[in-house]
């Protein structure tokens, strides 16, 4: 029989859609709970903590809990800490990044920081941006947890944290750290969480310029949930997921099937 699958979730578009849960979402998670499979849920916003984020899936009957999720929050400031040693840093984010850097012992300032972290920031101001960049010129590091363009808001898209990063970027001359999907760290951190290889792992989303390209970049199995409103355009040769769903009922008609389960 094979192995199981160790599972990393994509949340929005994958579970749910706003505040609605998305067909078989619940279903899904109940699957691989009673199954004992390991998961983590994975997301690109830095703005919402582990419990917020599984207080938001229990509303919708989606049983995830604060311990299954990895937040691109959580992501960065365990590289920033473990890999690039950072002790203090400016950040362009709500309290829930600040709150997970300061767990990594990195101290929010304002004036001579090591790093300038850019976070989804629905207060970023022209001060705040100019400041930043002032820091960055005197030598701060800059990172990003992620690199998203938008982000849906009522039936509209809004700039997610990548059109903050990317503004940095050109307005400095210096290249920003992108920590979240597509960018590999989630992996890392994730296999370590789970005490799991690499190779164990699949990553499951509705993306392509995020979830199957993180899969690529990984080296990993990447399931592809198809949506209406998405544009697929981007499939190509080397852009092909493993599989490819209509729905999450679908994966886990894959998954009794290889592993005779009931």
């Amino acid at each position: 029989m094979n192995r199981k699958k160790v599972y990393l979730i994509d949340l929005d578009g994958t579970l749910y859609s706003g505040d609605i849960a998305l067909p078989y979402a619940a279903q899904f998670i109940e699957f691989l709970n009673d199954n004992k499979y390991k998961y983590l849920a994975l997301t690109n916003c830095p703005s919402r903590t582990q419990r917020q984020v599984s207080k938001k899936l229990l509303a919708m009957n989606v049983m995830v809990k604060p311990k299954d999720v990895l937040t691109s929050g959580m992501a960065t400031a365990k590289i920033l800490s473990e890999e690039y040693k950072i002790k203090s840093a400016y950040v362009l984010g709500t309290w829930p990044l600040k709150n997970e850097l300061k767990k990594q012992g990195i101290k929010i300032q304002k004036e001579s920081a090591q790093a300038v972290v850019v976070g989804f920031d629905t207060t970023l101001t022209y001060k705040k941006l100019s400041h930043a960049a002032i820091l960055v010129n005197h030598g701060a590091m800059l990172f990003s947890t992620n690199i998203d363009s938008d982000t849906p808001k009522g039936n509209e898209n809004v700039p997610h944290t990548g059109p903050i990063a990317k503004a940095l970027e050109f307005a400095t001359g210096k290249k920003c750290i992108y920590i979240g999907k597509p960018e590999t760290h989630m992996l890392d951190i994730a296999c370590k969480i789970l005490s799991c290889n690499k190779d164990e792992c699949v990553m499951l989303g509705d993306r392509v310029d995020t979830d199957v390209t993180f899969a690529r970049n990984c080296g990993i199995a990447s399931y592809l949930v198809l949506r209406e409103t998405n544009d697929y355009s981007g499939l190509n040769e080397e852009l092909t997921p493993s599989c490819i769903f209509k729905n999450l009922l679908e994966v886990i008609e894959k998954e009794k099937a290889e592993h005779n389960i009931a």
